[in-house]
C-alpha cells in the first residue's frame, strides 16, 4: 500500500521553523519600510481647502443651472 510521508523532526526544527520566523520578520520589516518611505503629507492650509471647496460648489451650481436652462 501507500507509505505515509513523515517529516523528520530535525528538518522541522532546523529548517521550517526558522524559515517561518524569517518570513514573518520580513513581512514586518517590509511594512515598516513602506510606511517610512511614504511621503509624509503635511496638513493642508485651511484657506486653500476652503477655496477649493467653494470652487467645487460653484462648478456644481453652474452645472445644475445649465441643466435647468
Amino acid at each position: 500500500m501507500a507509505e505515509d510521508l513523515v517529516l523528520d523532526t530535525a528538518i522541522r526544527d532546523w529548517v521550517l521553523i526558522p524559515l517561518s520566523v524569517v518570513m514573518v520578520l520580513i513581512g514586518i520589516l517590509r511594512y515598516f519600510v513602506s510606511k517610512l518611505m511614504r511621503s509624509t503629507s503635511q496638513v493642508p492650509d485651511l484657506k486653500i481647502v476652503k477655496e477649493g471647496q467653494v470652487i467645487t460648489r460653484l462648478q456644481y451650481l453652474i452645472f445644475i443651472y445649465q441643466l435647468d436652462s
